[in-house]
């Protein structure tokens, strides 16, 4: 064959190919998975949701249709409340011994106000709110809100992660994770007397209201069995950022004060406290 013959072969192949492939649907254009509609979060059972101490708060979770491509037109979804024994059987696999165990929280607590919702066309998810009386709350303790998918107008229901396990975990503007530097030492007759012993430890502050927070002493272990003992609460004072100190239970604190810095997220802080029939001054600079 001549040279030129079979140039002109490839080149009409290659032509050929290309009409072709041009009428084949790239994958990006067609579904690639099995659609199907579950709760956001039910794969790992518990969810956390940060919700905001002072009155009623609206958090919210979201109902999904795995897939590829955006659904072609609506799909409504009803949810229900599942069993408690959910809650149960987590605590079982989950809660080690000497931890708060889960509980269920009080449907007079919180109110949610339409099981139904809709996912649009060309969209993933949809969001349902939550609503929940902050207020009733205790820092405490751990609550749950057992959730699942009982209708769907199209695409199966997932089968496998079907119960999500909703945690409210609550928090205000001053709780977190804050790192404390400081001194305390020996008070007598108003003078500090004697060495200082220093301090500089990461403390975890826990909202208890919508101003207070709740602070671990020293450098104690922050474990539900140190609490009354070794704890104090925080106040801040919206109109001036003055903080205001109390013991929680048991640790006997004289008196205290203090500042909070807005624009340092930082607390600088001083409170006399009795320990082993002496007294004592903490001064502390708390900083996220």
């Amino acid at each position: 064959m001549k040279r030129f013959d079979k140039i002109f072969i490839l080149a009409a192949t290659g032509f050929i190919t290309l009409l072709s492939s041009c009428n084949e649907e790239l994958p990006i254009d067609t579904e690639q998975y099995f659609k199907q509609v579950y709760l956001v979060g039910a794969h790992e059972q518990l969810q956390e949701k940060e919700v905001h101490y002072g009155g009623e708060q609206e958090f919210f979770i979201s109902v999904a249709i795995g897939g590829s491509r955006p659904i072609e037109h609506d799909v409504t979804v009803k949810l229900d409340y599942a069993s408690t024994s959910n809650i149960d059987n987590y605590n079982k696999k989950n809660v080690i011994e000497g931890e708060v165990a889960y509980t269920s929280l009080p449907f007079e607590w919180f109110n949610i106000p339409s099981f139904s919702a809709t996912i649009k066309k060309g969209e993933q998810y949809v969001r349902i709110p939550i609503k929940l009386q902050t207020e009733k709350i205790d820092c405490d303790q751990r609550y749950m809100i057992p959730l699942k998918i009982v209708e769907s107008s199209d695409y199966k229901i997932n089968e496998t992660d079907t119960v999500l396990l909703v945690n409210p975990k609550m928090i205000n503007n001053y709780s977190g994770n804050y790192l404390a530097n400081g001194f305390y030492q020996e008070i007598v007759d108003g003078e500090l007397i004697g060495n200082p012993s220093t301090i500089n430890v990461s403390r975890t502050l826990t909202a208890v209201d919508k101003y207070s927070v709740r602070l671990f002493h020293k450098a104690e272990l922050e474990g539900t069995d140190n609490i009354d003992r070794n704890a104090l609460v925080l106040t801040v004072n919206s109109d001036d950022n003055s903080v205001t100190i109390k013991s929680w239970k048991d640790l006997v604190i004289t008196e205290g004060g203090g500042t909070y810095s807005e624009e340092e997220k930082s607390f600088s802080i001083w409170y006399d406290y009795q320990e082993s029939g002496k007294t004592y001054r903490m001064s502390l600079k708390l900083k996220v």
